[in-house]
């Protein structure tokens, strides 16, 4: 049960992610021609608030992790829950809380899940870079 569970919200992480990936991208298309040719703090301030629309996404991601957490009786408040979610899908799994031995599997599929989004979060922010300073090595005309 708790792995047909946790398959399933992988999906819907993923799905969700994957909705604010594109909106970043499409936004990003319109973005990147006027950024190439304003100064650079511009571009950084973009970047920024794509970094900070990201960081919102895993965090919403996470939250709903932990609201599966509590409909499971795991845990009795939401900040425990959310504490636990954010713990395991950076995998940095501090181990000070635990999930109750049935409903293991639901950490390994969020870090699982959480490794991939952070990835996909990663390589968005790497093309974003390169759309915008497409070959920053080039010497100066």
């Amino acid at each position: 049960m708790a792995w047909a569970l946790g398959a399933g919200l992988c999906v819907v992480t993923i799905f969700i992610h994957l909705l604010g990936l594109i909106s970043i991208v499409r936004q990003t298309s319109v973005a990147v021609p006027a950024l190439r040719e304003k100064p650079i703090h511009h571009a950084a301030t973009y970047v920024s608030g794509v970094i900070l629309l990201l960081i919102g996404l895993h965090l919403l991601e996470a939250a709903l992790w932990a609201f599966a957490y509590i409909g499971l009786g795991e845990f009795d408040d939401f900040s425990k829950a959310f504490y636990f979610s954010i713990v395991t899908a950076t995998t940095l799994g501090y181990g000070d809380i635990t999930l109750s031995e049935p409903w293991r599997p639901l950490s390994t599929l969020e870090a699982i899940a959480g490794m991939l989004l952070f990835g996909a979060s990663t390589a968005l922010l790497f093309q974003i870079k390169l759309s915008i300073f497409p070959n920053p090595f080039r010497s100066p005309d």
